[in-house]
């Protein structure tokens, strides 16, 4: 073999492996969780065999799905929003403050901060779509508004229990059920994923948001409320 060949051949290898760049990285993932056990050594096995781990990151990563199905909505209209971040912290604030410093019950509780979550969406969309303003930087602002929400609720600090016991919906959120098997997060990751799919996939609502975010000029042309939706 000629030194050109070899060195095209050389060439061509690198660049394969550089595509694939992501693929190699899972697969040494894999091969570290299938080999090494978890943080708790109760097993011989690696920590991909066993449920704990699943459990735990199901656990830990089912806030970020919750989030991931409204950015979903967002990303099919064609949109972007920058203060979802933001806006969990404000409201995690102001869920805070309400079952902790104010006492309230939580069938208050919850759905006030469900309210201030969904206003906070509502004033991003009236921005965009009555003065025309790019979502980017809509949402951008919103997000910094949100930031500050959230230090003006807290008063500039965390908001803890002190002497006084944490109100029991704390514990109640954060618990297992079926043997500590499932996280009380995970399931309402999981009926998060539920109802997406059936409003975007059963719904009239679903198919104006994909006909907007598809070619928003056509689907008003088709008789679709495109600033509502």
């Amino acid at each position: 073999m000629e030194r050109s060949e070899f060195l095209v051949n050389i060439s061509s290898a690198v660049k394969t492996v550089a595509r694939n760049r992501g693929l190699w990285a899972l697969v040494a993932v894999l091969i570290v969780g299938a080999v090494f056990p978890g943080l708790s050594g109760r097993s011989r096995l690696g920590a991909f065999f066993t449920w704990d781990y699943h459990r735990d990151m199901l656990r830990y990563y089912s806030i970020h799905g919750i989030l991931a199905c409204g950015m979903t909505v967002v990303i099919l209209a064609a949109g972007i929003d920058l203060s979802v971040g933001s806006v969990l912290g404000m409201t995690g604030m102001l869920f805070a403050h309400l079952m902790i410093n104010l006492r309230l019950s939580p069938l208050l509780g919850i759905p006030v901060t469900l309210l201030g979550g969904t206003a906070a969406g509502l004033l991003s969309g009236a921005v965009i779509t009555r003065f025309k303003i790019q979502p980017f930087v809509a949402t951008l602002a919103m997000m910094v508004s949100a930031r500050g929400l959230a230090k003006f609720i807290g008063g500039g600090r965390k908001i803890q229990a002190g002497t006084q016991p944490l109100p029991p919906i704390f514990e109640q959120i954060s618990s297992q059920i079926l043997n500590n098997n499932v996280a009380i997060v995970t399931i309402i990751f999981l009926l998060s994923v539920a109802v997406f799919w059936i409003i975007l996939n059963r719904t009239r609502f679903g198919r104006h948001l994909l006909a907007v975010g598809g070619n928003e000029e056509a689907a008003r042309l088709s008789g679709v409320r495109v600033n509502l939706v």
